[in-house]
């Protein structure tokens, strides 16, 4: 005991240990398809990255070249996936008379119902369409106060954090709330007019890989939801906290077969979440949009109590 307690560890010997774990994590990110344990290593490719890379630098300096080299290559595996966020599609151009609209995701888990700041800060938005995750039945009354700001109003309240809300300024043609998967997990959606345009609005929050039964039930909810919303004419918006992030295989499946684009790109990578949690901070708030909206601007909100930061998407119709 007393020797264990004198071990000196070595610098080289801790950083060549930083740089294999995560080394490893990067390799497990691309197996997240075999086990819902590999499917969260791909949450952390930009903390890999950034290890991967300081620890090539400093094996570089050191003349530990066989390692730094691997490091180097690693931190450029991770580089490749993070890289398409950054990466505008097409310059933003903002046409004049294009029907725009502003939406607004937020999630109330940990926000104080008692101090009013989350309908002064929804209105502060002046967002066209808001979706609120988390949404129980206290909050669902605050919510359903907001009907002089936001006349059309959908909630579907639950008690363990996976109600869902959608308020809208935009006139509502017709709006329902559906299980997306059990245990009878709640997606909202709306039928909207934005300027002569009909668009459909999801808002929804998937369960987080908790385990081997939440993630089969996620997978559930992302097949319920593209096998309804995949019609390529359609005008799609989806608003959720998807509990994924842009690498997992899964959301990039799911993206395909809805045919939907990630808001993010070009706007680099954004974490949501924990709001307390840096530097292991995730991006797992997400807004998904046809190919017929362009997204003018996206940005992250400050710190409303809740643990997760508000998303803030601008959008243009363009067909």
């Amino acid at each position: 005991m007393k020797d264990f307690l004198h071990l000196k560890i070595r610098p080289w010997g801790l950083i060549l240990a930083v740089g294999t774990v995560a080394g490893g994590i990067t390799a497990a990110s691309y197996l997240g398809a075999w086990w819902w344990v590999f499917e969260v290593a791909s949450n952390y490719h930009l903390q890999c990255g950034v290890v991967l890379g300081v620890a090539s630098v400093v094996c570089f300096a050191g003349r530990k070249r066989l390692p730094g080299l691997l490091f180097l290559l690693l931190a450029a595996v991770n580089g490749i996936e993070i890289y398409p966020l950054y990466k505008a599609a097409t310059p933003v151009v903002v046409r004049q008379g294009a029907p725009k609209l502003r939406c607004v995701l937020l999630n109330l888990k940990g926000a104080n119902i008692a101090t009013g700041s989350i309908p002064d800060y929804i209105r502060a938005t002046r967002a066209d369409v808001v979706v609120v995750t988390a949404v129980d039945d206290a909050w669902q009354q605050v919510v359903q106060s907001m009907s002089g700001d936001y006349p059309n109003i959908i909630t579907a309240p639950r008690e363990d954090g996976y109600g869902v809300g959608l308020l809208s300024r935009l006139p509502m043609r017709s709006g329902q709330s559906f299980n997306a998967g059990e245990p009878l997990v709640p997606t909202v959606y709306g039928i909207l007019t934005c300027g002569d345009r009909k668009i459909v609005v999801l808002g929804t929050r998937f369960l987080p890989p908790a385990g081997s039964g939440d993630h089969r039930t996620r997978i559930e909810q992302m097949k319920r939801i593209a096998d309804g919303f995949s019609d390529p004419a359609e005008r799609l918006i989806l608003l959720g906290d998807l509990n994924v992030t842009h690498w997992s295989p899964y959301f990039k499946e799911f993206t395909k077969v809805v045919r939907l684009v990630d808001s993010a790109r070009g706007f680099g990578i954004q974490p949501t979440w924990p709001v307390n949690g840096f530097p292991m901070q995730i991006p797992i708030d997400h807004c998904l949009v046809s190919p017929c909206f362009k997204v003018l601007n996206r940005t992250l909100g400050p710190n409303i109590g809740s643990d997760h930061f508000p998303l803030i998407v601008d959008l243009e119709v363009i067909d």
